[in-house]
């Protein structure tokens, strides 16, 4: 979801942050649209999406609020912001009512230097789904090659030449900061965990399976063989199912799994 002059976009762009509709991209649009009329607040939430779009706010002269995260549910999100956006208001919700009354009756006015920043309007136009090969190059002439491929689709991801917040980039337009990024990478690792544990289990029994058939079952030395097999195959599986477990949270990991 993005903002326009007037009007409320929908879209189907590249996710950002493993999210669609993702807070940085509406935050970003609503930036480029109405400049410092715009108040863009983060409230509870989990990992760190909205921070670059509250940026992206104050680079256009908007105002930033943020939930105090000792009452937040989830302080992930405003804890974030803190770290990285030089904030107007920092409250909590009770505070904000008051806040939004006197911002909504004052003039817009720039809360600091407006920067109109090329990149910006590249992201935006991204999000929207109008990426082109020029945008890209704009893109590469604004990041750096950072040895990483996107967990998605496996296109090289780029850092971007930002001082203020590490995020990430690739070809293919998929955004990431830090957070999203190593839990997008974290989902992957559990799902190609997940693959191979199946993978296991299946190679197990159909081995089992020749093993107790008819075709073996007077063969002794073959037998050994795929006794051994099966025995590897399950410790295998075992360490497998540990990583997962791990993973997962559901046991502290065991030093020897590591």
């Amino acid at each position: 979801m993005l903002l326009d002059r007037g009007f409320i976009r929908l879209s189907h762009g590249p996710r950002e942050n493993h999210t669609r509709p993702a807070i940085d991209p509406l935050f970003r649009s609503a930036a480029i649209a109405y400049g410092p009329a715009v108040v863009g607040v983060i409230l509870t939430g989990q990992l760190d999406d909205g921070t670059a779009g509250l940026l992206a706010v104050k680079d256009r002269g908007g105002t930033a609020i943020v939930q105090e995260p000792s009452e937040a549910t989830a302080p992930s999100m405003p804890e974030s912001a803190l770290a990285h956006v030089k904030v107007d208001y920092r409250c909590t919700l009770e505070e904000m009512a008051s806040i939004f009354v006197d911002l909504a009756n004052d003039d817009p006015v720039p809360t600091g230097e407006v920067q109109l920043d090329e990149l910006i309007e590249v992201e935006n136009r991204i999000a929207e789904g109008i990426f082109t090969v020029e945008d890209w190059w704009k893109i590469e002439k604004l990041s750096i090659p950072c040895g990483l491929n996107c967990p998605v689709c496996r296109s090289a991801l780029y850092e971007i030449r930002d001082s203020r917040m590490l995020r990430f980039r690739c070809r293919a337009g998929h955004a990431y900061s830090v957070e999203s990024l190593m839990a997008e990478q974290a989902d992957c690792r559990e799902t190609q965990l997940s693959g191979l544990f199946g993978a296991l289990t299946e190679e197990a029994t159909l081995a089992r399976r020749v093993r107790d058939g008819p075709t073996y079952r007077e063969r002794d030395k073959l037998r050994e063989g795929l006794n051994a097999k099966i025995a590897r195959i399950e410790l295998e599986s075992d360490q497998v199912c540990g990583w997962l477990r791990a993973l997962t949270g559901l046991v502290q990991p065991d030093p020897d799994e590591r």
